[in-house]
C-alpha cells in the first residue's frame, strides 16, 4: 500500500495543502521611513517560508506598514530661531530620525548656571532663563525698599569716663536712606593702677602715693602708702 505523504505548507500532495496563513511577528524593511511605508515581511511558524509584498501567495495579500511619521522631541542645540514680523516664535527642532525641522516654541527653564540677582533698594531683581537651543531669556522684577547693600556707621560716640557713648546710626550709602537709629552705651569708671610714692612719709605716719586715671589720664586720686612710715 502506498505511504500518503504528510500535508504541509505550500506542497500539494493527493489532498489540499495547509495554506500558509500561520506567520509570525511581522518584521519591516529598512526602507521603512518617516515619510516611506515599509514592507512587512513575515514568517510561516510551519515551514519557515518567507513572504512579502510582491510575493502573495495562496489567499492572503501584501501588507505595508504605514510610514513611521516624524517625531520632534529634540531640539538642535544650534537651531534657527524664527521670527513673525519681527517677533521671535521659537526656534526649530530636528526630527529624531531624519533631517526634517519644524518650529517649536520656545520651553525657558531656569538658568542654573546663571543664579538670579537679588533686588536691592535701587536695583530691580533679575531672574534667567535659558531654552534647549541655547536661546536666553531675562525676567526683571522690582526693587526691594528693605534690602540695603551698602551701608555705614553714622555719629558714632565712645565712651568715655563719666560720659556715655552711642553705638551710631545706620545709613544706606545707595538710597541715602537711615536704616536703624543706635543706641547709647554706659559711661566708663576711672581706673586707677599706676600709683606713685609722694615720698612723704614721717616718723610712724605712712606717706601716700598718687595715681592719674587710667583711662582719660585725669582726676587724679591720692591714697595712703602702705608700711611707708618712717622708723
Amino acid at each position: 500500500m502506498a505511504t500518503r505523504s504528510p500535508i504541509s505548507c505550500g506542497v500539494r500532495p493527493r489532498i489540499s495543502p495547509l495554506p500558509r496563513t500561520r506567520l509570525s511577528s511581522a518584521s519591516t524593511t529598512a526602507s521603512h521611513t518617516c515619510t516611506t511605508p515599509g514592507k512587512i515581511t513575515k514568517l510561516c511558524t510551519a515551514c519557515n517560508y518567507k513572504w512579502n509584498n510582491g510575493e502573495a501567495f495562496e489567499d492572503t495579500a501584501g501588507e505595508f506598514a504605514p510610514a513611521l511619521g516624524h517625531t520632534y522631541d529634540r531640539a538642535e542645540p544650534t537651531g534657527t530661531v524664527v521670527t513673525d514680523k519681527g517677533t521671535e516664535t521659537g526656534h526649530t527642532v530636528k526630527c529624531n530620525a531624519c533631517d526634517a525641522t519644524t518650529t517649536k516654541a520656545h520651553d525657558y527653564k531656569l538658568d542654573a548656571n546663571h543664579p538670579a540677582s537679588d533686588a536691592t533698594c535701587i536695583k530691580e531683581g533679575e531672574t534667567y532663563y535659558k531654552c534647549a537651543c541655547l536661546r536666553e531669556k531675562t525676567e526683571t522684577g522690582s526693587t526691594n525698599p528693605n534690602n540695603h547693600v551698602n551701608t555705614e556707621l553714622r555719629d558714632v560716640e565712645v565712651a568715655k569716663c563719666g560720659v556715655e557713648g552711642y553705638t551710631g546710626d545706620t545709613w544706606c550709602k545707595d538710597c541715602g536712606n537711615k536704616i536703624a537709629t543706635g543706641s547709647a552705651t554706659p559711661a566708663l569708671e576711672h581706673k586707677y593702677t599706676n600709683y606713685v610714692y609722694n615720698n612723704d612719709a614721717k616718723c610712724d605716719k605712712n606717706g601716700t602715693e598718687t595715681a592719674n586715671c587710667d583711662l582719660c589720664g585725669k582726676e587724679p586720686v591720692t591714697r595712703e602708702a602702705a608700711d611707708t612710715a618712717l622708723k
